[in-house]
């Protein structure tokens, strides 16, 4: 059986059809008789405008076209409601602007977080490795770095923003907890878990988010069938139940935690008396940190501020240097 595909694609785009066309035809009748089940979400994809937001991501990541048969950041949701949300959310990033509709090789230098420390910066992109947690991440690096993720897609049907989070994940590597460590002690306490929710809280709230949506333990997407069937390694994850408890998450019938916009912030009262003074600082530096974000969200983007990855591991060439990006996973701490 003879495959074709277009030979002027990005590079992994390319591949992503290379690899398309080596795979087992019996396979790909298959899906091809499942794709032909589920036509009518497929038509919505079809007919993508090619320089629209969702006609770049088809094109450059044609594997999206697989969330009609696998899973999209929850398991529970259907095919129908998984291809809704990724054409949702690119009409919504489309509406929010530059900031969030950036090319999708693209990464945006949102801040410095010069009240911890310079080597700390926000950035806002669309990792492919974590396309399944969501189309959209925000995430603490330090230097080239990055060190905290959590991704997400938008929704703006009905017309309120919603935005749904599909992970949460930190990075694996030997003598990583000594570098969390350190930045917990920079920031008055505040571990990278922590800080990345209350990044994301400021940018949502920049951007006039009314409702944050985040996965359950029991709907992740890592806990569907197909992942359990097809995953070759295990992953240790957050427990995200937890999570989103210990920030005034309520659990709803669907399996999502409906999370507070506004931070969370404990009264004196319920601080230790020897503890009140570091509880100052750091609640100081966060509300710094989101005036500035604020800033950055209501001017847009700005020159500077984007910089490119090159290759699959999306190492970013900008003045913070070249080095490589190692595909992260999920971390407990």
């Amino acid at each position: 059986m003879q495959f074709f595909y277009p030979q002027s694609l990005p590079p992994n785009a390319s591949r992503f059809w290379a690899r398309f066309h080596e795979t087992d035809p019996r396979k790909l009748a298959r899906a091809a008789l499942l794709v032909a089940w589920h036509w009518r979400c497929m038509r919505v994809l079809c007919a993508a405008r090619p320089n629209s937001a969702l006609g770049r991501l088809l094109a450059a990541r044609p594997e999206i076209w697989g969330v009609v048969l696998t899973p999209y950041l929850a398991a529970s949701w259907s095919a129908r409601e998984r291809v809704g949300r990724v054409v949702d959310h690119c009409a919504t990033i489309e509406q929010l602007g530059a900031l969030l509709d950036c090319p999708l090789d693209a990464f945006v230098d949102l801040l410095r977080l010069d009240e911890i420390d310079s080597a700390y910066r926000v950035v806002l992109d669309q990792p492919r490795w974590l396309l399944r947690d969501g189309q959209s991440t925000i995430s603490l690096w330090e230097g080239c770095d990055r060190l905290f993720s959590l991704s997400f897609c938008l929704s703006s049907q009905g017309g309120d923003l919603v935005a749904y989070v599909g992970g949460l994940q930190g990075r694996q590597e030997e003598g990583v907890l000594d570098r969390y460590r350190r930045f917990t002690k920079l920031a008055h306490g505040i571990r990278p878990s922590d800080i990345t929710v209350e990044l994301f809280r400021m940018i949502c709230a920049g951007f006039g988010i009314s409702r944050i949506l985040a996965v359950s333990d029991s709907i992740q997407h890592q806990r569907s069938s197909y992942s359990v069937a097809t995953l070759t390694e295990s992953a240790v994850h957050l427990r995200y139940d937890i999570l989103w408890e210990g920030r005034g998450g309520c659990r709803r019938p669907d399996g999502f935690y409906d999370v507070p916009v506004a931070p969370q912030r404990r009264g004196a009262a319920d601080i230790p008396a020897n503890k009140r003074a570091l509880y100052r600082r750091r609640y100081a530096a966060l509300d710094a940190i989101a005036a500035r974000m604020d800033a950055v969200v209501r001017s847009g983007l700005k020159p500077g501020m984007l910089g490119y990855h090159c290759g699959e591991a999306q190492q970013p060439v900008s003045q913070y240097g070249k080095k490589s990006l190692e595909a992260v996973t999920g971390s407990t701490l």
